[in-house]
């Protein structure tokens, strides 16, 4: 989990849809499209919500896993918990407060 929301959130790729692509060309080479080119908006920081908010999950399910586990055993669990019932709801505070910080 914490290397695939790292490499999702530096190369922006998501995971199915590059599995997606891979299956339908025929020389498995992927073709870049709109989604993966910069688009200059008014915000204060030009980078997205979603990867910031993947970086933040990432780091901090290693650190809580991997390098403080006895002492926090209990937060990965929790993270996972609050991860689905965001997106079951559609309502994610750290996403709000990532999105509220400038990040587009």
């Amino acid at each position: 989990m914490i290397g695939l929301s790292l490499f999702e959130g530096v190369t922006n790729w998501r995971v199915p849809c590059v599995v997606t692509r891979l299956r339908a060309q025929k020389n498995g080479a992927v073709q870049p499209d709109a989604s993966f080119t910069p688009v200059n908006t008014p915000f204060r920081l030009s980078f997205e919500a979603e990867r910031v908010w993947r970086f933040v999950v990432a780091i901090v399910l290693f650190i809580t896993s991997v390098l403080f586990y006895e002492q926090l055993w209990f937060f990965p669990w929790f993270m996972g918990f609050a991860i689905f019932g965001a997106g079951a709801s559609g309502i994610c505070p750290m996403f709000m407060a990532i999105k509220w910080l400038g990040f587009k």
